[in-house]
């Protein structure tokens, strides 16, 4: 969970990586956290949001990809109230 809200462009730099969609940088932060909870969860050691890729799709879905290993991370992702919340799935 994060509050929506304004990132300044040094938190954007460490956030976004330039193949990312085009989304919010609070938002993307959440989704590569939620990404990441998931890969430790699953073993994965400590990566940076550099390390993951994200694809996102037209009804609030999402595509993690930890680019060190290729692993893909479905979840889905939403504003709730003007906070941002997203779920990842380990398989």
């Amino acid at each position: 969970l994060e509050p929506a809200g304004h990132m300044d462009d040094h938190e954007r730099a460490v956030v976004l990586r330039a193949d990312d969609p085009p989304i919010d940088a609070r938002a993307a932060l959440v989704l590569k956290e939620a990404a990441y909870k998931a890969w430790n969860g699953l073993g994965g050691g400590l990566i940076d949001f550099a390390d993951v890729r994200l694809d996102v799709d037209d009804d609030d879905t999402f595509r993690a990809t930890v680019l060190t290993t290729g692993l893909v991370l479905d979840g889905r992702w939403s504003d709730v109230a003007g906070v941002w919340l997203a779920v990842v799935v380990a398989r």
